[in-house]
């Protein structure tokens, strides 16, 4: 009777006790951060304007980049009418912020000028990074016209700006990449110069027979402005922000050519296995020289 009464209680407290469910794991406490763990993004922005008229530009293209993986693939926006841009939910950390605009030079935040060393701009959590302005001057130009040896316009020519340089422990002209070519006119502008100091060089593939001797061919050096086929007599322009060099005309020094052969080898001075004779220039103008100067 005793144990009957004892098993009637025990079923009674298990019909009493709460539901569990099996292999369900209690549920956390609500908390009143639900980003928990996550770092806040913040936001950049500006407007930029042109140095010279202080007017917004539109169209400008706005580049944010990090070295950083994680903080994400680089991103670009474009300016609205009135010069300005945004970039919203920015993770923290080191950026590099660069802006262009056709018909200016490029700067990098941190610069108050073309050439200068930027800086990374920082972004910490939740932070609003407003009025990253920048103030955009005009590229320098440099324009003009290349002749042939009688005064006529010669279109084709590749023009290229150099600039001096100590390569192999001398000073030499060195290009700088900035390079165009003449049209019908034998005009060219050379674009998106910084400030500083250039020389100019022309050069063109352009040959003919001389008239009683076809064997005899006449080609064009490399000629630097304003005319001379030596890199030490080649004048220097000097460029200031935003301006623009023009008239700088020069004719090219005319000469006859020669075929340069010779044989090919390693670095260690042997032959190829072929052993044939290659070619290592042609229609070179006997009157050029290197480009090395002061």
């Amino acid at each position: 009777m005793l144990a009957a009464l004892t098993f009637a209680l025990a079923i009674c407290a298990l019909a009493a006790a709460p539901e569990v469910q099996v292999g369900s794991a209690p549920r956390p406490a609500e908390s009143g951060d639900s980003t928990q763990g996550v770092r806040k993004t913040g936001v950049i922005r500006g407007r930029i304007t042109s140095v010279d008229t202080g007017k917004p530009l539109r169209r400008a293209q706005v580049r944010l980049a990090s070295e950083d993986e994680f903080l994400g693939t680089p991103r670009t926006v474009s300016t609205s009418i009135d010069g300005r841009y945004e970039f919203r939910d920015v993770v923290p950390g080191r950026y590099t912020l660069r802006v262009e605009r056709s018909g200016y030079l490029a700067l990098t935040y941190g610069q108050r000028r073309p050439g200068e060393q930027g800086r990374p701009l920082e972004i910490a959590e939740k932070e609003v990074a407003d009025k990253v302005d920048f103030a955009l001057p005009r590229m320098s130009v440099i324009s003009g016209h290349v002749l042939d040896d009688l005064g006529e316009p010669i279109a084709g020519v590749t023009v290229w700006v150099l600039q001096a340089r100590y390569l192999q422990g001398r000073r030499q002209l060195a290009a700088t990449g900035a390079n165009t070519t003449t049209d019908i006119t034998g005009r060219y502008r050379l674009l998106s110069l910084p400030p500083g100091d250039y020389a100019v060089m022309a050069t063109t593939r352009e040959t003919w027979p001389h008239e009683s001797d076809p064997k005899q061919v006449f080609g064009y050096a490399t000629t630097y402005f304003p005319g001379t086929s030596t890199a030490v007599q080649a004048r220097r322009i000097k460029l200031d922000v935003a301006q623009e060099a023009s008239g700088i005309d020069f004719i090219l020094v005319a000469g006859v050519t020669a075929n340069v052969r010779g044989t090919a080898t390693s670095a260690s001075g042997m032959c190829s296995s072929t052993r044939r004779t290659a070619s290592l220039a042609s229609n070179v103008t006997t009157s050029s020289s290197s480009t090395s100067g002061s």
